[in-house]
Protein backbone atom coordinates (compact mmCIF):
# COMPACT_ATOMS: atom_id res chain seq x y z
CA UNK A 1 0.00 0.00 0.00
CA UNK A 2 2.55 2.01 0.83
CA UNK A 3 4.73 1.84 -2.52
CA UNK A 4 1.28 2.11 -4.66
CA UNK A 5 1.12 5.84 -2.45
CA UNK A 6 4.49 6.86 -2.82
CA UNK A 7 4.38 5.97 -6.74
CA UNK A 8 1.54 9.04 -7.00
CA UNK A 9 4.06 11.26 -6.10
CA UNK A 10 6.40 11.25 -9.38
CA UNK A 11 3.77 11.15 -11.67
CA UNK A 12 1.92 13.58 -9.57
CA UNK A 13 4.77 16.17 -10.28
CA UNK A 14 5.39 15.12 -13.87
CA UNK A 15 1.61 15.97 -14.89
CA UNK A 16 2.01 19.51 -12.56
CA UNK A 17 5.56 19.77 -14.42
CA UNK A 18 4.02 19.56 -17.74
CA UNK A 19 1.25 21.47 -17.61
CA UNK A 20 3.27 24.79 -15.97
CA UNK A 21 5.94 24.30 -19.12
CA UNK A 22 3.08 24.77 -21.29
CA UNK A 23 1.48 27.99 -19.54
CA UNK A 24 1.47 31.12 -20.85
CA UNK A 25 5.43 32.97 -20.85
CA UNK A 26 6.76 29.60 -20.06
CA UNK A 27 9.01 27.48 -22.17
CA UNK A 28 6.53 25.68 -24.18
CA UNK A 29 3.60 28.52 -25.02
CA UNK A 30 3.46 28.42 -28.33
CA UNK A 31 3.49 24.49 -28.60
CA UNK A 32 0.88 24.67 -25.84
CA UNK A 33 -1.12 27.19 -28.09
CA UNK A 34 -0.86 24.54 -30.96
CA UNK A 35 -2.02 21.98 -29.07
CA UNK A 36 -4.90 23.82 -28.46
CA UNK A 37 -5.93 25.14 -31.55
CA UNK A 38 -5.26 21.30 -32.95
CA UNK A 39 -7.51 19.26 -30.41
CA UNK A 40 -9.55 21.94 -29.61
CA UNK A 41 -10.27 23.16 -25.50
CA UNK A 42 -11.98 20.25 -24.73
CA UNK A 43 -9.75 17.38 -25.75
CA UNK A 44 -6.38 19.75 -25.01
CA UNK A 45 -7.28 19.59 -21.18
CA UNK A 46 -6.35 15.58 -20.90
CA UNK A 47 -2.80 16.97 -22.50
CA UNK A 48 -1.43 19.31 -21.24
CA UNK A 49 -4.58 22.20 -19.56
CA UNK A 50 -5.54 20.61 -16.66
CA UNK A 51 -3.50 18.83 -14.06
CA UNK A 52 -6.71 16.67 -12.90
CA UNK A 53 -7.97 15.60 -16.04
CA UNK A 54 -3.98 14.87 -17.13
CA UNK A 55 -4.51 12.33 -14.81
CA UNK A 56 -6.25 10.16 -17.09
CA UNK A 57 -3.81 10.02 -20.04
CA UNK A 58 -0.58 11.02 -18.63
CA UNK A 59 -1.57 8.21 -15.19
CA UNK A 60 -1.75 6.06 -17.69
CA UNK A 61 2.14 6.79 -19.12
CA UNK A 62 2.94 7.42 -15.75
CA UNK A 63 1.97 3.92 -14.19
CA UNK A 64 4.44 2.11 -16.83
CA UNK A 65 7.17 4.99 -16.67
CA UNK A 66 7.00 4.21 -12.86
CA UNK A 67 8.55 0.72 -13.73
CA UNK A 68 11.26 1.51 -16.28
CA UNK A 69 12.63 4.67 -14.41
CA UNK A 70 11.87 3.43 -10.54
CA UNK A 71 11.86 -0.31 -10.82
CA UNK A 72 8.22 -0.06 -8.96
CA UNK A 73 6.63 -3.44 -10.31
CA UNK A 74 2.86 -2.31 -9.31
CA UNK A 75 -0.09 -4.76 -10.58
CA UNK A 76 -2.01 -4.46 -13.77
CA UNK A 77 -5.20 -4.68 -11.70
CA UNK A 78 -4.25 -0.83 -9.85
CA UNK A 79 -4.28 0.94 -13.03
CA UNK A 80 -7.50 1.64 -12.29
CA UNK A 81 -7.32 2.28 -8.63
CA UNK A 82 -4.13 4.52 -9.57
CA UNK A 83 -5.44 7.24 -11.99
CA UNK A 84 -8.55 7.45 -9.71
CA UNK A 85 -6.04 8.32 -6.68
CA UNK A 86 -3.73 10.51 -8.98
CA UNK A 87 -6.67 12.41 -9.88
CA UNK A 88 -7.45 12.72 -6.37
CA UNK A 89 -4.43 14.09 -5.30
CA UNK A 90 -3.95 16.23 -8.75
CA UNK A 91 -7.21 18.19 -7.33
CA UNK A 92 -5.75 18.48 -3.54
CA UNK A 93 -2.88 19.83 -4.95
CA UNK A 94 -4.59 21.98 -6.97
CA UNK A 95 -7.09 23.16 -4.56
CA UNK A 96 -3.85 24.14 -2.72
CA UNK A 97 -2.32 25.79 -5.24
CA UNK A 98 -5.12 28.45 -6.45
CA UNK A 99 -7.32 30.67 -4.76
CA UNK A 100 -10.12 28.52 -4.68
CA UNK A 101 -9.32 26.62 -1.43
CA UNK A 102 -12.44 25.45 -0.51
CA UNK A 103 -13.72 22.43 -1.86
CA UNK A 104 -17.29 22.66 -0.66
CA UNK A 105 -19.30 26.23 -0.27
CA UNK A 106 -21.33 26.29 2.96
Amino acid sequence: MTTFLISLLPVSLGIWCIHILFQKDMIFEKAGNWIEKKLGEYWSKPVVSCPICMSSVWGLIGFFAIRYFFNVDLPYKQIVPFVFCLCGLNTLLSKLTTKERIIVDE
